[in-house]
This record gives C-alpha cells, structure tokens and sequence, in this order.
C-alpha cells in the first residue's frame, strides 16, 4: 500500500500543451481539405503522436510521502523518480535559467526537472555531489516540508 503524500504539487507543461497538437491540427486540416487517404493516415499518426507524448510528459507531479520525494512526468506514471530524504544535504531556493530549457535535462550528477523555462526551484544538493533541481512555483513550501520530515544529522 502507497502511503498517502503530505506535501503534492501538480503543474501542466503548458509549452508543451500549446506546441504538441499544433502539428496534428495542420496536419488534419490539409488532410480534411485534400481528401488523401495518405493525409489521413499522418493525421491519425500525428494525435497519436501528440497524445502519447501528453500522456507521458504533460505534467510534473511532485510529491512528499513519508521518507521520501517523488517526481513523476505525465499521467502515466513513467518516467518517475525517487529520493529518500536522507540523502539531502542541502537544498536551496533558486531560479532556473531560461537557456537550459524545460523538461528533464542534465548529463552527469546535475539533473533539472521543470515545466517552466526560467522559473523557481528547489535546488536539492546530495551525499555524493549529486545535484538534482526540481522546478516549482513553490519552493519555499515544498523545502518547509521536506525539512519538517528530515531525519536528524548524525
């Protein structure tokens, strides 16, 4: 059984749920005036196309259930993430750069997850080096949760 979340956030990838249909409507629209049995065929493949990709990567949930944090993309459940919260050294409320994009990004130890270009985060800072930054409107709120539910320093 799941524990129930103590802290939840969801936030829509609103560039995404503006630019992923645009093809399929084009797409459709030539194919609805042309007629072409071809045409429609890449019109279905287009929504098919511009739905998986909603379905996998239409949001970003984060979520505070007991011990750990969990990050999720889409409404599908995958890709998902976790971390227990002893693992967090530090954590810090900063603003992301608008350059590095939106989505899931990062090659190495640091690791970005938002659906905003330039927004706040919490920037996590983990035994190891490791550095994972996770966009939010709210970091503040979601940093008070995680350090209420902290385990003490050795």
């Amino acid at each position: 059984m799941t524990a129930q979340a103590s802290y939840r956030h969801s936030q829509p990838f609103l560039a995404m749920w503006l630019s992923m249909p645009l093809p399929a409507v084009f797409v459709s629209t030539v194919a609805l005036r042309g007629g072409d049995a071809g045409l429609l065929q890449g019109a279905a493949i287009a929504w098919l196309v511009c739905l998986v990709g909603l379905a996998s990567l239409g949001r970003l949930v984060i979520e505070l259930r007991e011990q750990e944090l969990h990050w999720t993309f889409g409404y599908l459940g995958w890709p998902h993430w976790s971390l227990p919260l002893r693992d967090i050294e530090q954590m810090q409320c900063v603003r992301t750069s608008a350059w590095r994009g939106a989505g899931i990004k990062g090659l190495g130890k640091d690791k970005l997850f938002t659906v905003s270009m330039g927004g706040p985060a919490l920037r996590l800072i983990l035994d190891g080096g490791r550095i994972v930054t996770l966009g939010t409107p709210e970091p503040e709120r979601l940093r008070a949760f995680i350090e209420a539910r902290r385990p003490p320093a050795p």
